[in-house]
This record gives C-alpha cells, structure tokens and sequence, in this order.
C-alpha cells in the first residue's frame, strides 16, 4: 500500500494488483508489465536465471519484508496440535502445503515453524507450487493441508471457511526481501522517478499513517477479481501495520550479491560466487547523471 500510494500522482507509475507473484512474473516475461514487486528469491531463480534474461533487468527499489500468512484446514490443525483427545500423528504423516513457487523462502519458513514442535508428532511437509486462487479451491476440496500466502489470502481462505489462520506461525529467519524490478531500459529512461522513491515512500507512509481518507482511497485500490474484497485488505492493512521509519533504499550491488549469495546457501542455488556477483552487478541500479523521467 505504501507504494502505490507513493506512485499515485503526477510522475508515477500505474500500479495494478495481481493474483500472485507468478502472475507478476509471468507479465514481466511477456512484456505484459513494465516492472513489478516481487520476493527477491523469486526474481533471482524465475528471472535472471532464465535464458537470455539475465542482461535484461534492474533492481530499483528493496522494500520491508512482505507479510505473509499460514491457513491451516481442519484435519492438519489437528495433526499438528493433536490435543489430549487426539492420537499423536502416525510417524509417516504428511502434510500437503501449498506455496507459489518452486523456490519460494516459505518453504523454509513453513520448516522452521514447524521445527518447534515436539518431533514424536511425526508431521512432514510436502510441497505443491499452486498459484494463489487454486489455494484457496485447494483447501475447499481438501487436496491441501494449508497453504502459506501473502496476506489478506490467508484471511481469505478463513473467511470462506475452508481454512484457519494459524497465530502462532511466524517467518522467523527466512522473511522475504521484496524488490521492485523492471526493465534496464526503463530503469535508464525513468532513473529520476525511482531515485526519489525512497523519500516519495517515507512521505506516503506518513500521509497513510496520518490521514484516513488517504488510508481508505489506498485501501481501495488493492482489491482484484477473484480475490480478497475491501473489507479483508482494510483488515490487512491495520493488522499488519507498516513501520514508521522507512526501510526502503535502493539496493547497491554490495548489498544484492550478500542477498543472493544467503539465498544460494539456504536454497541450494547453483550459483557460484563469480555468477553472483555477475548478477548483481547486472541489475544494480545505476542512475545516469541528469536523466530525467
């Protein structure tokens, strides 16, 4: 919401709202958008390192990590906190969660939490790549235990009753890093307008945080067909307030190969450290002097 607050206006961008990362990302290879806002994991392992793409992109903005959900259908709630009038869970329970990419950090995130139960429970996760609506059809038809989601999804699934938001789940060390990525072109011809958006960004934080009827208009630019309506990204927005200080920068190329080099440790990247530090200085944001939007 900061941010397409942030871009409303003369000299900003038209920000629209997509059902998902993999929607995002699909439009970035189609041409179909001229940039978008995405896990950083997500543009190194779905972009860059895609044929014929890597030369192609920019990093222009790095923004809070994004807030994310579990919802959890009754049966696997019921593994996972057995009760005293359950049975523990059989040593080869499963259980089905559905995360939006191969390579998302929610795995990790799911793993952790997961970590802090007693390991007699028996639960092991399983991983199914669906994109963000199917989740939702998922659960209602019990083909997955839950599903890890950017919020309001996960409160959506709850609101349709095929899902509970769990309250104890939490991203721990894996916490995604959200960039704003477009075309190196378009990072050149607009290098203006993205070297002020971290200040834009401080001054659309305090006008969200200070004005309600900046904070109801921003509400309603987010909803999008097919899912969560009005009311739950109202309900987001106040549950997951942002802070008041600014943890948007533009990423500097020091900053995106520690970034990706954590990545390639945690996720198994093939990427040496040559490769690294190769894409990193590919899609650092370099602004030309005196370009103008």
């Amino acid at each position: 919401m900061p941010l397409v607050e942030a871009m409303s206006g003369p000299g900003g961008w038209q920000m629209r709202p997509r059902p998902g990362c993999g929607n995002i990302i699909r439009g970035l290879l189609t041409n179909e958008l001229q940039g978008g806002l995405v896990p950083l994991e997500l543009f190194v392992t779905e972009l860059l390192m895609q044929p014929g793409q890597v030369d192609g992109w920019a990093a222009v903005l790095a923004i809070q990590a994004m807030p994310v959900e579990l919802a959890l259908g009754a049966p696997a709630r019921k593994r996972i906190y057995p009760g005293k009038s359950h049975n523990a869970a059989a040593p080869s329970a499963r259980l089905t969660v559905a995360v939006e990419a191969k390579r998302s950090l929610a795995k990790f995130q799911f793993r952790a939490w997961l970590s802090g139960f007693p390991a007699e429970s028996g639960v092991k996760p399983m991983f199914r790549m669906l994109p963000l609506d199917l989740m939702l059809k998922g659960l209602e038809e019990t083909a997955i235990d839950g599903m890890i989601a950017p919020t309001p999804w996960g409160m959506q699934a709850e609101a349709l009753g095929v899902g509970k938001l769990d309250a104890g789940f939490a991203v721990g060390l894996h916490g995604q890093r959200v960039v704003l990525v477009c075309r190196r072109e378009i990072s050149t011809r607009c290098a203006e307008m993205f070297r002020k958006l971290p200040s834009r960004l401080a001054r659309a934080r305090a006008r969200l945080q200070n004005d309600p009827a900046v904070f109801r208009a921003a509400v309603e630019r987010m909803p999008m067909a097919g899912g969560p309506g009005l009311a739950l990204f109202e309900k987001a927005a106040k549950r997951h307030p942002w802070p008041a200080e600014s943890e948007d920068f533009i990423p500097h190329q020091d900053w995106l190969m520690a970034e990706m080099q954590n990545l390639a440790g945690i996720m198994r990247i093939p990427l040496s450290d040559p490769d690294i530090a190769k894409l990193a200085a590919g899609v650092v944001f370099a602004e030309p002097a005196g370009q103008a939007v």
